[in-house]
């Protein structure tokens, strides 16, 4: 990641090409920490169901589910993180949540704590009164910002 100031500069002096939809997937460092916890334990339940049919233990099942379950919620997790941007429809969709960025009050990019470090984020707040919060974990951070910059122009603050 970026320093904050260094992320800064880069939007004020980058320009890019505008495409009708843009989609921004997790950078590659954040799939690999997802995929480092949920495979282990996948592999752990594999193991413990292979042990429990051995054994004929129950308790052995019982943890083998609680792994694969939690295993799986982590895969989901990582590879839901999907963010497309309709610059023609002024839209965002982000994993469930439609945006509508027309209805945009305000949008501050700023720095803020997310669980023990601080990532940049979008604070994103509609006429609505809903906030919506989006960490920018994604790959191309400075296009994706610069392209909610364009396209709302008036609504987008920067926090120092």
């Amino acid at each position: 990641m970026l320093f904050y100031d260094e992320f800064l500069k880069k939007l004020n002096e980058e320009k890019f090409q505008v495409n009708e939809i843009e989609k921004f997937s997790p950078e590659i460092k954040k799939i690999i920490v997802g995929l480092g916890v949920s495979l282990p334990l996948i592999i752990i339940a594999i193991a413990q169901l292979y042990m429990a049919k051995i054994d004929g233990n129950v308790v052995r099942i019982a943890f083998a589910l609680i792994f694969i379950f939690i295993g799986v919620k982590q895969l989901r997790t990582t590879f839901s993180y999907k963010i497309q941007i309709d610059t023609k429809n002024k839209k965002i969709k982000f994993m469930n949540v439609n945006i509508d960025l027309m209805k945009i009050e305000s949008c501050t990019l700023k720095e803020e704590k997310v669980g023990k470090k601080l990532e940049v984020v979008l604070d994103i707040i509609t006429f609505d009164k809903q906030q919506y919060i989006i960490p920018l974990y994604m790959n191309k951070k400075v296009r994706f910002v610069w392209l909610i910059k364009t396209v709302l122009v008036d609504a987008f603050k920067i926090k120092k």
